[in-house]
């Protein structure tokens, strides 16, 4: 439904279920993000917000805690989105010390991590890395974290 009209590589929800993010095949690996509360009420179910998320393939989608960001990670890149008010809008991460595919991404508290193909988990601060460090001999390709 909407502008994902290549079909779905990825899918995720936001931590309290309102919204759901999908990510397309198409060449731009185009973003859309749902309300699912509509969809609840008997809404249309229509993008609240969609745009053109990187030429570079998507391996994942995470939102943050807030639900009022959503984060891509892909070959040599994260990238971060607002859709507030329905408005689309793409910050590129920043200060990658390392070129690597970038596989999996979790946050802990507000604090984002990301997996990458080299087996280097990242630290983020909003979208500056901080840190990198040599986690695993092989690709990081999935994070989880859960609340205590």
């Amino acid at each position: 439904v909407g502008p994902l009209i290549m079909g779905i590589k990825n899918l995720c929800f936001s931590s309290d279920g309102r919204y759901l993010a999908a990510s397309a095949l198409d060449d731009d690996h185009s973003i859309a993000i749902y309300d699912m509360n509509a969809a609840k009420k008997g809404g249309a179910i229509a993008p609240i917000a969609s745009g053109k998320g990187s030429r570079a393939v998507l391996f994942s989608l995470t939102f943050n805690p807030a639900g009022n960001q959503l984060v891509s990670t892909g070959v040599n890149e994260v990238n971060f989105y607002s859709f507030d008010g329905g408005r689309f809008t793409k910050k590129t991460g920043t200060g990658m010390a390392i070129k690597t595919t970038v596989l999996s991404s979790a946050f802990v508290g507000e604090t984002l991590f990301t997996g990458c193909l080299t087996g280097e988990i990242m630290q983020w601060a909003g979208n500056a890395m901080k840190s990198a460090n040599k986690s695993h001999t092989a690709k990081v390709s999935a994070l989880f974290a859960k609340d205590n």
